[in-house]
């Protein structure tokens, strides 16, 4: 039983509560709204912080992942270099711009203030690489993954998009009430 159910049987059943005889039904019924608002607000805010939890593990996580990726970059650039598609100029500046990109994004999700532009950028980086997912696809004989894990990635790209998007971009209840924008 979930522990606002609980909460509403104990309130109603504990043995200090009382109820006046003469207003029995207005009372309970009093009572019984009030215990049912409380526990309904104290539900609210259990779920909005589970969704703040949630919310900082996994931009917590988006950091390690997208400043641990960025670092490759510059330590296994030939890894990066392998699947850039050969009709895209400046492999070796992209390769590098592309990891600043990600070291830049991902510890641009600290910071409250840059939050919301580093998951956009990460996002718009995201985007900007998925020709070489896609060129991965198109040529899996140069590449040592079993063809069905190369296709697996093309829909992981939007997996990684909503997971920035939820993590950096996507604003709170209370935010929006407070900015007063709608999303």
């Amino acid at each position: 039983m979930p522990w606002g159910v609980t909460l509403l049987r104990i309130k109603v059943e504990s043995p200090g509560f009382k109820v006046p005889a003469s207003k029995s039904c207005v009372c309970l019924k009093r009572q019984m709204d009030f215990g049912f608002n409380l526990i309904i607000c104290a539900r609210k805010s259990a779920l909005a912080s589970d969704v703040k939890l949630m919310r900082t593990i996994l931009r917590w996580l988006a950091v390690i992942f997208f400043v641990v990726a960025g670092t490759f970059h510059f330590l296994k650039p030939e890894m990066y270099l392998q699947i850039m598609p050969p009709y895209f100029p400046a492999p070796q500046l992209l390769v590098v711009i592309s990891g600043i990109a990600e070291i830049a994004g991902g510890f641009g999700l600290l910071i409250r203030p840059l939050r919301r532009a580093a998951g956009w950028g990460l996002i718009a980086l995201l985007l900007a690489v998925f020709p070489a997912n896609i060129y991965m696809v198109q040529h899996p004989g140069q590449f040592h993954f079993a063809p069905w894990l190369l296709w697996a990635r093309l829909p992981l790209q939007a997996v990684f998009i909503a997971w920035v998007w939820f993590a950096a971009i996507q604003r709170s209840q209370r935010e929006r009430n407070i900015s007063g924008t709608p999303h």
